[in-house]
């Protein structure tokens, strides 16, 4: 999720921003943008430690009964017991009556929840930038503006610059193999067939090289964050959205391509 989203959201939160403003954002988007901002509001309520009382708040302020459609279709249930194992994310599947913007509501309406209980037992002593009084109109400039000054130390920091050309290096061979692997050319139809073994359909040597720069990469990245962390004296969540824009500007620098959204 960049900055700029994630700001907007905890904005919501804390009430500086009015339900009508995310949801004119979010209308204004075509139909993989939506889901591509849904997603990510999934993915970061689902890695909240959420409360049944914060599921439950959503569900009042959305006017949603626990037997609407919509909690199916965003695992509430699952949710709203605290659950931290493997939860289905709605990638492809279609929301009630077509619209993920009422989901997406029904989210924002989640994390609200949340976002009011922790900041208000956390606001008074807490160094985090999501807690900052955001009724403030120099606040958001002055996190951006914050981001940024650390985005271009650590670019130009030079005990790290080899780690993060060989990660950028890393992720752009990563992403040739995905591309071999779906422009994958017409064959001529089949009149003989040969049964192959399960290992031979997962550990292809594409796939080996693919999983193996991934995990090496994976090994570095750690390592770096780990540093840059105590360097900066930072939580990892924020060294790894800053550690992610170095390893894309390398990127585009180098190949012209960069991390995917």
């Amino acid at each position: 999720m960049r900055l700029e989203e994630e700001i907007a959201i905890n904005q919501f939160g804390q009430g500086a921003l009015l339900e009508a403003d995310m949801l004119d954002s979010f209308t204004k988007l075509d139909a993989l943008q939506q889901r591509q901002r849904f997603i990510k509001l999934y993915f970061h309520v689902t890695s909240l430690k959420l409360m049944a009382s914060d599921i439950d708040q959503a569900l009042v302020d959305c006017s949603l009964t626990a037997n609407d459609p919509i909690n199916k279709f965003l695992n509430l249930s699952y949710l709203r017991v605290g659950s931290r194992g493997v939860i289905h994310t709605p990638y492809t599947e279609e929301p009630p009556e077509g619209d993920l913007a009422k989901p997406y509501k029904v989210l924002l309406y989640v994390f609200k929840a949340n976002y009011q209980r922790r900041y208000a037992a956390e606001k008074d002593n807490s160094t985090k930038w999501w807690y900052r009084d955001f009724s403030k109109n120099e606040t958001v400039q002055d996190i951006l503006a914050t981001y940024h000054r650390l985005a271009e130390e650590i670019y130009a920091n030079a005990s790290f610059r080899c780690e993060f050309i060989t990660m950028a290096k890393l992720w752009h061979i990563h992403q040739l193999y995905q591309q071999a692997t779906i422009e994958i050319p017409p064959v001529e139809p089949q009149t003989s067939f040969r049964f192959i073994s399960y290992e031979q359909i997962s550990m292809g040597p594409a796939w080996l090289a693919a999983h193996n720069n991934m995990q090496a990469c994976a090994i570095l990245r750690h390592s770096v964050e780990h540093a840059l962390s105590i360097q900066y004296g930072l939580d990892m969540d924020e060294i790894g959205r800053l550690t992610l824009y170095v390893i894309d500007r390398h990127m585009q620098e180098t190949y012209s391509s960069g991390l995917p959204d």
